[in-house]
């Protein structure tokens, strides 16, 4: 879902903040939920979504030092 940012954002660890003036709007492609956490928090608004984004946001990958982490410490396991 397309919207646009309206105040400064963190999305999926991007720092993402609009544009001052009179620039092009900034905006984003994220999942329905993200939107509308983003929207109800006056962050964003909706804006066509036949509109091109204009940052994309990647998904954060894992770092070789959360493997090393991960092996150390085995797998996560819920406790009952």
């Amino acid at each position: 879902m397309k919207v646009e940012i309206t105040k400064g954002v963190m999305i999926k660890g991007t720092p993402v903040f609009p544009q001052k003036g009179k620039g092009k709007p900034v905006i984003v492609d994220v999942s329905k939920s993200e939107a509308k956490a983003l929207i109800s928090a006056g962050q964003a608004k909706l804006t066509d979504q036949k509109a091109k984004p204009t940052i994309e946001i990647k998904d954060p990958e894992a770092t070789g030092e959360d493997a090393a982490l991960d092996e150390f410490f085995g797998e996560e396991q819920e406790d009952e």
